[in-house]
């Protein structure tokens, strides 16, 4: 799988993502692979992904053709750019939405988190978009990198050495991410960010 984390400090927020892509227990490195990047910009946004390649292909090939349809300012228009996203990846790329009976709505089959100047979101497979203060991590070694950040928050570092911890510690401790990290930082609108989150 993949690591992707983000952090907000000190009026900037930054997200990080390991490089690693797996083909079952097949596991291959940026120092093989040229397209290594989770971290995708769209408009004023950035956008790091998780899970399968195909899905984060499909993603950079929409963003380059229709990043018109990405409007990610804040949690309701990131759902409504979901909605048109899922249109689009079902209509013109073959998205496959299949699953569970007890799924309860079709899957777009991506989980992402995005980072812009109004904060930190997280979307799921289902189009849950929830909104955090400040860090979150998604991905294969979760756990290990929002221990890291939690422990290492209220120390000197900053929003981008934060996520960065977090993505070593996953890459240390489990098999589905590895080093190095990519990381971006931007500044934050500090009175949107907390309008949006009280």
């Amino acid at each position: 799988m993949s690591i992707v984390c983000a952090a907000i400090k000190n009026n900037q927020v930054a997200i990080a993502a390991d490089t690693q892509l797996s083909f079952g227990c097949l596991n291959v490195g940026a120092s093989d692979l040229k397209n290594c990047t989770k971290l995708y910009r769209v408009n004023n946004s950035i956008v790091g992904t998780v899970g399968w390649k195909a899905m984060s292909t499909m993603l950079e090939v929409i963003i380059d053709q229709k990043s018109e349809l990405f409007n990610l300012g804040n949690r309701i228009d990131i759902y409504t750019s979901l909605m048109r996203l899922h249109h689009v990846m079902k209509t013109h790329y073959f998205l496959e939405t299949g699953g569970g009976d007890s799924q309860p709505v079709e899957s777009m089959q991506l989980q992402a988190l995005i980072i812009n100047n109004s904060g930190i979101y997280e979307i799921s497979r289902y189009r849950e978009v929830n909104q955090y203060k400040r860090f979150w991590a998604i991905g294969s070694g979760q756990e290990y990198s929002l221990g890291a950040m939690e422990v290492l928050f209220d120390s000197g570092k900053n929003a981008q050495q934060l996520v960065e911890a977090g993505v070593i510690a996953a890459a240390k401790f489990d098999d589905g991410c590895s080093l190095p990290a990519t990381s971006q930082m931007m500044p934050l609108n500090i009175e949107q960010h907390v309008a949006m989150v009280n």
